[in-house]
């Protein structure tokens, strides 16, 4: 019986000095990850549902696209879906701009970057909070990271 506690306690040591962060940042840093997170932010938030990192309908900010606006897109073989859906694709040139910066251990586990400047105008002074992710993005995400997160602190516990 022992030695069953003494096992017990070694494999109590091993979880204990696993740090949780790192395997985050770890799994954060994998470009399957970091894809999963820009997508979401640019065609699930901004191209599907039309919404800043607030979940506000970026048409609530503004009036929505104008009619030059419409018109211009529809002559340059991009049109619109409507003066209210906004997505900020345009080119698709922003969307291809979102890159993951990975953060510190302790506060944020990452930031998102984009070059917002479109010609004269900046987007995020244009539209608002469009960077970034919304509660049900984030949600998704740590279901995504999740699966993932167990089988590396397995890893991680017979490896220690």
């Amino acid at each position: 019986m022992g030695e069953f506690f003494g096992a017990f306690k070694e494999l109590r040591g091993r979880v204990a000095s696993i740090n949780q962060n790192v395997l985050i940042n770890t799994i954060l840093s994998r470009p399957e990850y970091q894809k999963f997170i820009t997508e979401l932010n640019t065609q699930v938030q901004l191209f599907e549902l039309n919404v800043d990192s607030d979940g506000i309908k970026l048409a609530a900010n503004r009036s929505g696209y104008t009619l030059n606006t419409l018109r211009i897109s529809a002559e340059e073989g991009r049109p619109k879906r409507g003066q209210d859906r906004v997505d900020l694709h345009d080119t698709g040139d922003y969307y291809k701009s979102h890159a993951v910066e990975i953060g510190s251990l302790k506060d944020d586990y990452f930031t998102m970057i984009s070059d917002a400047q479109k010609d004269e105008t900046d987007l995020i002074d244009e539209w608002g909070p469009v960077l970034g992710l919304t509660e049900e993005s984030m949600n998704a995400l740590s279901d995504f990271i999740l699966l993932a997160f167990l089988p590396l602190l397995l890893e991680e516990i017979q490896d220690n």
